[in-house]
């Protein structure tokens, strides 16, 4: 059964009275190791978030890496059923109690599955044990007739993760705007300093959205007449009326989506008709040029500090000797002879700083202040120097040193022949990181966040060294 790149699982049982209960990582790593649980109840969030790769040897299985702490999930240990992300490495062998391998049985629906521990054939459970509480446990030989194993998949590429403070823009580039009058809402403003075009983004525990005008100081609706107007109260999540909700789908362009409405699985168009000119409507039954919407994140600086990389739960990958130049020399005389190779000596190093539960507009004028990430000679990440100045969100930064050039002596014993290489080790990784996000708004006011979903990407090549191997004529 195929699953997505990237999911979160949601159990089909409702746990303590909510339907709403997703699988997570404890994000205490000293004490919970990796312990997996049914306890979030939001879907969006980096603790929720999971990784399929798909195995090198066995057709059909896949291993599961938590994206939070880059560990894949496993037997708690040898003596215990648990399963928990804990794995650094994804492990193949199926006779080893160690092995990360999942086959994922269907459930005779699209969304749903089984996971079935390669090693141990049995199904992962969620467990009604209270050590831990709702815990995911491999415990059945067999489907469980509750379904305590069956669980909904959720795609994130079906996600789309908006930043909290936006406008919308329509088709004929002007801004939404919120009247004064039963909260309508019209394409009317060409000014993102305009308070009437300012709206606040609540993600739903499933995901979904609902906008809220500053202006208005009340929620998007749909009426009866399939217009949307900002005139709903605040109200409580178990009370949420579909109406209210909408699921921002991604379109082409940057920062363009549509937005469709739960009410009536419509999307929000702009659109004329009798007196409402340039209104928004719940009407569109596709994405066409009216339904698509540009939105602009309401920040006018952002400053990322305090970020705090969690190394022992980095991952690194490609990690291999590279040849930066070889010789051969020869030497027929009776006399020793010397040889010499000039070779430039940069330790290319260079990574980004992204995000994998958060929206940043690369438009937003961003600084940070970082360490960086970088290969020690023993092969293990460290800190080392400092990155302090302006960035755009998720792009790829240079940070190579130590360019100078460097000479070799290559001593060529008499009539011999030798073989002088100069190499490196060169590694890719990824590090989570936790961060303070400092914003400013374009109303003037201040914001700050704790994020623990950062994830720097960077690559190293480091440990320049020099080998020589003389052979006889």
């Amino acid at each position: 059964m195929l699953i997505p790149k990237f999911f979160s699982i949601k159990s089909i049982k409702s746990i303590r009275n909510n339907t709403n209960i997703y699988l997570r990582v404890i994000p205490d790593q000293e004490q919970a190791n990796g312990l997996l649980q049914f306890s979030a109840g939001e879907l969006v969030s980096p603790y929720t978030k999971f990784a399929a790769e798909t195995s090198r040897h066995h057709q059909e299985l896949v291993h599961i890496r938590c994206c939070y702490n880059n560990k894949y999930l496993a037997r708690q240990s040898s003596t215990t059923n648990w399963i928990v992300a804990s794995a650094p490495e994804p492990e193949e062998d199926l006779s080893k109690t160690s092995c990360t391998l999942f086959q994922l049985d269907g459930d005779g629906d699209a969304n749903t599955l089984r996971f079935l521990h390669a090693q141990l054939r049995r199904y992962a459970c969620l467990s009604r044990s209270h050590d831990p509480p709702f815990g995911f446990q491999a415990t059945g030989e067999a489907p469980d007739e509750g379904r305590w194993d069956v669980y909904n998949i959720i795609d994130w590429d079906s996600i789309y993760v908006m930043p909290k403070h936006v406008a919308f823009k329509g088709d004929d580039g002007k801004y939404l705007s919120c009247g004064s009058i039963k909260g309508s809402l019209k394409f009317k403003s060409t000014d993102v300093h305009d308070p009437s075009v300012w709206n606040e983004i609540f993600i739903t525990p499933d995901g979904t959205i609902r906008v809220k005008s500053n202006h208005a100081g009340k929620f998007w609706q749909r009426r009866k007449n399939n217009w949307i107007l900002a005139d709903a109260e605040e109200t409580s999540s178990v009370d949420y009326n579909s109406d209210t909700l909408f699921r921002p789908v991604k379109v082409i362009g940057d920062n363009k989506i549509a937005l469709c409405n739960l009410g009536n699985k419509k999307y929000c168009q702009r659109l004329e008709e009798g007196t409402s000119y340039s209104c928004l409507s719940a009407t569109a039954s596709t994405t066409a040029s009216e339904a698509r919407m540009e939105f602009k994140e309401l920040v006018i600086s952002r400053h990322i500090s305090r970020v705090h990389f969690r190394l022992k739960e980095a991952k690194i990958y490609g990690k291999a000797p590279i040849i930066l130049t070889e010789e051969e020399y020869e030497n027929t005389t009776s006399k020793s002879a010397t040889k010499h190779i000039n070779i430039p000596l940069e330790h290319t190093l260079r990574g980004s700083w992204g995000s994998i539960a958060s929206y940043k507009s690369s438009d937003v004028e961003t600084s940070i202040r970082s360490g960086i990430p970088v290969m020690g000679e023993a092969g293990t990440l460290d800190i080392s120097g400092e990155y302090s100045g302006e960035y755009k969100w998720g792009e790829t930064r240079d940070h190579s040193t130590n360019v100078k050039e460097a000479v070799y002596n290559v001593s060529v014993p008499p009539r011999s022949r030798v073989f002088a290489k100069v190499y490196a080790m060169e590694a890719s990784y990824d590090v989570p990181f936790t961060y303070t996000q400092g914003d400013t708004l374009v109303s003037g006011a201040k914001r700050v966040d704790h994020m623990e979903d950062g994830i720097y990407s960077g690559f190293h090549r480091y440990d320049i060294k020099f080998e020589s191997i003389a052979s006889s004529l």
